[in-house]
């Protein structure tokens, strides 16, 4: 059994990758503490639900201080997100799960397709935060598709909600990513309170490993100004294309 000391070293890498890229880190907590800590599948999401949380709280306080954060744009969004998390969250238990797997697999290579195509825009002005957006409409229905995904993978559904704001209403990826960090936690939140009700998380185990993911996130966002959007753009589209196929895989 891996021991407290390597759960948090654990917990720092997916709080860094969850920082650079706007994700909570569930897509990788969730295989670490089924595969190698042997935890059933509903209490992995339950206790990977959390660390999205840490993530997120770790990574905004230096998001906001930076101005890269569209406080505004987040709300909004967030709103709709939040309702497809409890239903997410509540429907876990009754849906087919290789069905929501095939789903999500699918939809995740259009995504990354579609990712891989777009262009970054210029560098964002922080005092026009919101001028030049679009399709507010799809862009919280897709996030509302994001919330469902995260009540029921136990992740923060920054992989459907980054590609919202920067495809559909035309965010630049960089703020993109980190209005997605400011809204995971308030969209884990939700679900891991259904998770929590049930008794579907392991504390003992969440401890050390959320203690990890928020130092991670806080070193994450103090160094992600050094790294290329475009960079992180591929290596975003490869985590896409990686769960992907996980999913595919699982669903059939």
């Amino acid at each position: 059994m891996l021991g407290d000391l390597g759960i948090f070293a654990f917990g720092i890498g997916v709080g860094i990758f969850g920082a650079y890229l706007g994700l909570g880190g569930g897509l990788l907590v969730v295989p670490f503490l089924t595969l190698v800590l042997g935890l059933p599948v509903t209490i992995a999401v339950g206790t990977s639900l959390l660390t999205v949380i840490t993530t997120s709280t770790g990574a905004a306080q230096e998001y906001l201080k930076s101005g890269r954060c569209d406080v505004r744009l987040g709300i909004f969004l967030e709103l709709f997100a939040t309702s497809g998390a409890l239903a997410g969250g509540i429907a876990a238990g009754f849906l087919p799960e290789k069905a929501i797997y095939i789903f999500f697999g699918f939809l995740l290579i259009f995504v990354a397709i579609q990712m891989s195509r777009s262009k970054e825009k210029p560098d964002f002005d922080k005092n026009h935060l919101g001028a030049a957006y679009r399709n507010w409409g799809w862009g919280a229905a897709v996030s509302s598709l994001a919330g469902v995904l995260s009540g029921v993978l136990g992740v923060g559904g920054g992989v459907l909600k980054i590609p919202a704001m920067n495809l559909i209403m035309k965010v630049p990826l960089s703020i993109a990513f980190a209005t997605s960090n400011l809204m995971i936690g308030v969209t884990a939140t939700a679900g891991a309170l259904v998770y929590f009700s049930r008794g579907d998380v392991d504390l003992v185990t969440a401890a050390p490993l959320v203690l990890g993911t928020a130092t991670g996130a806080y070193l994450g966002a103090k160094t992600v100004r050094k790294v290329p959007s475009q960079w992180l753009r591929i290596v975003f589209v490869l985590v896409l294309l990686f769960v992907s196929y996980e999913m595919l895989s699982k669903g059939f």
